[in-house]
C-alpha cells in the first residue's frame, strides 16, 4: 500500500516537531525544487540516499505481435532513481 503526503507528512511532523501543515508545505516545497532542478538538466544526488537524474532513451525498433509488424519507439526522457548503499540496506535490510 502506498503511504499518501497526508500520512508521510504525519510522519514528518512526528520526527522533526513541526506541524503537519508545515510538513506538507515542506514536501510540496521539495518536490518543486527537485522538479525545477532535474527539469533543467541537472541531477540529484543526496550522498548515501539516492540520485535521480534525467536519462534519454535511444531510439529502438519494436514488434507488434498483434500486427505482426515492427513498429519504430522513438526516444524519450525518463527519470532514473539510483538507490545509494546505506539507502539500499536501509530498505532492503541486507548488505551487498
Amino acid at each position: 500500500m502506498a503511504v499518501t503526503k497526508e500520512e508521510l507528512a504525519v510522519y514528518l511532523s512526528e520526527k522533526s516537531g513541526e506541524t503537519i501543515t508545515r510538513s506538507k508545505q515542506f514536501i510540496d516545497d521539495f518536490v518543486d525544487v527537485m522538479a525545477d532542478v532535474l527539469s533543467c538538466g541537472k541531477e540529484i544526488n543526496l550522498r548515501d540516499s539516492f540520485k535521480l537524474k534525467v536519462i534519454e532513451r535511444k531510439p529502438k525498433k519494436a514488434y507488434d505481435f498483434t500486427n505482426k509488424t515492427t513498429i519504430d519507439v522513438p526516444a524519450k526522457k525518463v527519470l532514473k532513481f539510483v538507490a545509494g548503499k546505506d539507502f539500499e540496506e536501509r530498505v532492503l535490510g541486507c548488505k551487498k
